[in-house]
């Protein structure tokens, strides 16, 4: 019997899922199973031909929805049938390096404690980068604490995940606004039933396309308008809240550390979601004031209290930006990195604004600052180059 079970949502996916099962047929840890779920399009016969010769391998097999079920639940509809003590969600154009179940696998099953082990990944196709997410081993509270410090993103969830999480009926969220930042929830969920341990390699491959194509999420995100999307972000903010307010491991005054930190990571989802163009509505500005009162009188450890402030710095400044306060821009994300010279997002931010503004010298010693703590990512390598560019320009006249 396999050990881990690999579900594979598909959906006009013909064009490159051949690669994404390539690199399954690859792995040098070979006792799985791959589960494919074929949404019903005019291009689902040219999806099971791109599968058809991996359907060959007998750990393969595919089968067509009766109807379009969408993201979540196409994944809800394969989590259901999983029968393995592990399982791993691969999305259809993703691919994995081939010691990624052996190395993935071997960690999990080495940490009792742990729900999910996952990868560092690296982008490829249109543009290159990395990303990664450490969070912290521990508590309920610590994890939680160090998953909304590095902003709530999703990236355990593409990891190898023990099937006990699955126990309690708890799937992807479908709910709300088409399943909105279902997969940020989902690794909420992880750390909520155990340990997130990170491997830090990039054996996860993320495929980006070019702005040109209409991908599924482009699709979606162009067919709302903003208030559709502040109506999503709203959903969004309460299903993670709910997600551990009631968690009983965390006593209230760790619980009300955890919720500030949450909010700072909810406020941070709004930009990354609307863009640097959109300024802050009143209900959110709001919420950043109290924030703001609040993180200055509660209780926390120094180290963290500085952390949080730089969040929210940043948060500030990524408001001027969108209200066209640009000089305002700067002066926050100054004090952003300030209050955390590790904090790679701040510089990354205020390394832009300086080269905008065609500081370029000190713009590329923020980049490098940020590219020496997160190396490749948030697209400082590009950045990097503009800036070596522009200084190109400016001593191109001069005689060396």
């Amino acid at each position: 019997m396999a050990d881990v079970t690999v579900c594979i949502p598909a959906y006009c996916s013909q064009q490159f899922i051949a690669q994404t099962l390539r690199s399954l047929q690859q792995q040098t840890y070979n006792n799985f199973h791959v589960k494919i779920a074929i949404e019903p399009t005019e291009y689902s016969e040219l999806v099971w031909q791109a599968c058809e010769p991996f359907l060959r391998d007998k750990r393969f097999e595919a089968q067509e929805n009766h109807q379009v079920l969408g993201w979540s639940q196409n994944i809800n509809s394969l989590l259901q049938k999983i029968t393995t003590p592990y399982f791993a969600i691969l999305p259809h154009d993703d691919i994995w390096h081939p010691e990624y179940l052996n190395i993935l696998l071997n960690v999990l099953k080495d940490r009792a404690q742990a729900s999910v082990a996952y990868a560092d990944m690296f982008m490829f196709g249109e543009g290159q980068g990395r990303k990664f997410m450490p969070i912290k081993q521990g508590s309920i509270g610590e994890r939680l604490l160090s998953f909304y410090l590095a902003g709530a993103e999703a990236v355990p969830w593409r990891g190898v995940t023990r099937s006990e999480v699955l126990a309690s009926g708890n799937f992807f969220s479908h709910k709300y606004c088409n399943s909105f930042a279902v997969e940020c929830q989902w690794a909420q969920h992880l750390l909520l039933k155990g340990d997130a341990i990170r491997v830090s390699q990039p054996l996860y491959f993320k495929r980006k396309f070019g702005t040109k194509l209409d991908t599924v999420s482009r699709l979606w995100i162009k067919s709302f308008d903003t208030q559709n999307k502040l109506e999503a972000l709203e959903n969004h903010r309460a299903y993670m809240f709910s997600g551990f307010a009631t968690a009983p491991a965390i006593d209230a005054e760790e619980k009300k550390i955890i919720t500030l930190v949450w909010e700072i990571a909810m406020l941070r989802r709004f930009f990354s979601f609307l863009g640097n163009r959109v300024p802050l509505t009143h209900n959110n500005l709001q919420r950043l004031a109290i924030l703001n009162q609040e993180v200055l009188k509660t209780q926390i450890n120094s180290n963290i209290r500085n952390q949080m402030q730089s969040r929210i710095e940043l948060i500030i400044a990524k408001n001027a930006l969108a209200s066209q306060e640009y000089q305002q821009a700067e002066e926050h994300a100054r004090q952003s990195v300030a209050q955390d010279q590790m904090h790679w997002e701040a510089l990354l931010f205020l390394s832009r604004l300086l080269l905008k503004r065609n500081e370029v010298h000190e713009a590329l010693a923020f980049a490098a600052q940020s590219a020496a703590i997160a190396p490749q990512c948030g697209g400082v390598d590009p950045l990097i180059q503009k800036c070596g560019d522009k200084i190109k320009k400016l001593y191109a006249c001069v005689n060396i």
